[in-house]
C-alpha cells in the first residue's frame, strides 16, 4: 500500500537515517537518487541510489485478502 498510495520511508545513509518520499504508484525496481549522500570526500560526495523492493507479507488476514480482491475487481472495472 505504501508503493500504491505513496508515503514516506526512512533509509540508512552514511550520515545516518534520512526520510524520503515514496511517490504514489511506485513500482518495484525503481531507483531513487539521494544527491550528495554517497561515497567521497564530504565536499565532493557522489549520489546514493536506492532500489525500491515491494515486499508482500506472508499469511494475509482474511480481511486484508478481501481488500486485495476488491482492489483487483476495481482495477478491471
Amino acid at each position: 500500500w505504501v508503493a500504491a498510495l505513496g508515503s514516506e520511508a526512512t533509509v540508512e545513509t552514511l550520515d545516518g537515517p534520512v526520510r524520503i518520499k515514496i511517490a504514489k504508484q511506485t513500482h518495484s525496481g525503481k531507483r531513487l537518487r539521494l544527491a550528495g549522500k554517497g561515497l567521497g570526500k564530504p565536499a565532493a560526495r557522489g549520489d546514493l541510489f536506492i532500489r525500491v523492493e515491494i515486499d508482500i507479507p506472508d499469511g494475509l488476514s482474511p480481511k486484508v485478502e478481501a481488500l486485495f480482491k476488491q482492489m483487483e475487481e476495481d482495477s478491471h472495472a
